[in-house]
């Protein structure tokens, strides 16, 4: 696991796994400003963490068309992110950076959203 801090954003701490022993849990948060869940929700499924930090998510959910979470401490949630479509991006001109990429298109759920109770 490793600490991630972002200089000048704010003063919150992640505490991510590096992926070394299980590659499925890389750039999953482990633990936010020290604490394994949240308090702010009143349904024990939207306080959870373990959300990617956004830098990468697991390629055998996403192939498998299986929901994906982002966690966001500055909404304090964790986010359900399902599938939506595979795009393939080809580069256009002779200088062209990328050619044949294939991206996973998500969206947030409809019931994603809830009202806090502790704000």
């Amino acid at each position: 696991m490793a600490w991630l801090q972002r200089s000048g954003l704010n003063n919150d701490t992640y505490t991510i796994f590096t992926g070394v022993d299980d590659f499925s849990l890389l750039d999953v948060v482990n633990r936010y400003n020290g604490r394994s869940a949240l308090t702010a929700w009143d349904d024990p499924k939207c306080n959870r963490i373990d959300g990617s930090e956004g830098a990468f998510f697991s390629i055998e959910a996403l192939a498998a068309r299986k929901p994906v979470y982002l966690f966001n401490g500055g909404m304090c949630r964790r986010l359900p992110l399902e599938f939506k479509e595979e795009v393939v991006v080809s580069g256009q001109g002779p200088k062209a950076l990328v050619d044949n990429i294939t991206h996973f298109k998500l969206r947030a759920q409809n019931s994603t959203l809830q009202t806090a109770i502790h704000m």
